[in-house]
């Protein structure tokens, strides 16, 4: 805290929580301070593309200033920059106040009858701990009644027209909507494959389970937190109201639970479908699954009531999955720091990308696939593609990227220098929209 009198001191202590915070002029500026350091909200994929927490450290350099990086799951970049000697780590042992850390169950669905689903085990221990007076909040990170709709007969399913990927059935609007570039089209009752009515839901998201609770726990508010049902003004703040009073309920929500909230009333935390994020093709899922958790987790047990975290999964033998339950996120940090050096990835190396969409479908990988030999004459870099983006088409633009990898990063850095000087001379097509992504987060 700051007494009111040192207000105008001559060194003003500031607290940097949005991104474009770290452009505000100050005349003083004594410390930098970036809250949940990890986020990749930090990073600004569109348009100018930068790190907010890069730009800190910088920023804190020429102006010969301490930067404070907090975070109960710091990224792997800061914990391997604390292992170099670069950053100082200072580590919090336990909770504020009173409060103690939950206690984590691992819930195998394979085990177990399930009803919306939820497991029975958790559905039970969700009932006691209402009936106890207690709060319940349930985490899925996808909004909208159903990822997709399908068709029973030839299982076609809802596509979008613009996009590589599905559109979300919304059962309150009567909308698919594509969450990647914001199309929407009536609900369908027909197969546009071949002909059948017989449609029907698969997967589950907030608006699904915020139904289904309603009929398992018919005498229970059930309150939804997500995108959708906060985009009315003021709507959130009512529903944190409601959250606030104390009372027994049910929360249901996105990542907009999962950290920067206090509900002292919430005892039992469950993480509904923690399996889409096990396999995927992006190196740092698991990183970014492991934070989600354990933020998602820190909402269980703030008061005086020990909390409980019940994880579902089909996958319980998973060493992701173990590790969130048997150990803490620094064991899993160490692991996940010794597979990177092993398969030396970030941040025992470092990568560009550079993208490039466009409206006719292979011209993006002909123009990457002849920009690669202008790069054979730099010795030291690995080039991985050019290859289709995981997403290959969004809003209507087919992409494909060029993956760049150095164990420099100055050289790296010359590199890009390079390329921002010579690329619209040597590789000038205006069909062609182009990037040079540094140290990339989002590979989609």
């Amino acid at each position: 805290m700051i007494p009111g009198n040192k207000l105008e001191a001559a060194t003003l202590v500031s607290l940097l929580l949005l991104v474009s915070g770290i452009f505000l002029p100050f005349k003083s500026l004594g410390m930098i301070i970036i809250d949940e350091e990890h986020d990749a909200s930090f990073k600004q994929q569109d348009g100018f593309k930068y790190h907010c927490r890069s730009l800190a450290l910088y920023r804190a350099h020429q102006a010969g200033i301490p930067v404070v990086l907090g975070s109960a799951t710091p990224s792997l970049e800061s914990l391997y920059n604390a292992e170099q000697g670069k950053f100082s780590y200072l580590q919090l042992q336990k909770r504020a106040g009173n409060s103690q850390l939950p206690t984590t169950h691992l819930l195998d669905l394979n085990r177990c009858q399930s009803q919306a689903s939820l497991g029975q085990p958790l559905i039970d221990e969700m009932a006691k701990q209402i009936n106890n007076g207690q709060q319940v909040m349930l985490f899925i990170n996808r909004r909208g009644f159903a990822p997709v709709l399908m068709c029973e007969e030839c299982h076609w399913l809802t596509e979008c027209s613009r996009c590589s990927s599905f559109t979300t059935y919304h059962k309150g609007s009567n909308l698919l909507i594509c969450h990647h570039c914001g199309f929407q089209h009536p609900t369908l009752h027909q197969c546009l494959g071949c002909g059948s009515t017989r449609m029907t839901p698969v997967g589950v998201g907030t608006e699904q389970i915020e139904t289904n609770l309603a009929t398992l726990f018919p005498n229970v508010d059930v309150v939804r937190l997500d995108r959708d049902s906060t985009s009315k003004k003021g709507e959130f703040d009512n529903k944190l109201n409601q959250i606030n009073s104390g009372k027994p309920m049910i929360i249901v929500g996105t990542q907009m639970i999962a950290k920067g909230h206090h509900f002292p009333n919430v005892s039992l935390v469950g993480i509904v479908d923690v399996d889409g994020a096990l396999f995927s093709s992006d190196f740092r899922a698991a990183e970014k699954l492991s934070q989600l958790v354990v933020q998602v987790a820190g909402r269980a047990g703030r008061g005086s009531v020990k909390g409980q975290v019940w994880l579902q999964t089909k996958f319980p033998e998973h060493p992701v999955i173990q590790d969130l339950v048997n150990n803490e996120y620094k064991d899993f940090a160490k692991f996940a720091l010794s597979e990177r050096k092993m398969l030396n990835l970030p941040p025992y190396s470092h990568h560009i990308v550079i993208r490039a969409e466009t409206t006719v479908p292979n011209l993006g990988l002909e123009w990457l696939s002849n920009l690669s030999n202008y790069l054979h004459d730099y010795e030291g870099l690995l080039m991985l593609g050019p290859t289709p983006a995981p997403m290959t088409r969004k809003a209507g633009k087919f992409r494909h990227m060029l993956t760049i990898q150095s164990q420099s990063r100055p050289y790296l850095h010359k590199l890009v220098n390079w390329l921002l000087e010579n690329l619209d001379t040597i590789q000038k097509d205006n069909r062609i929209r182009w990037s040079v992504d540094v140290d990339p987060i989002d590979l989609s």
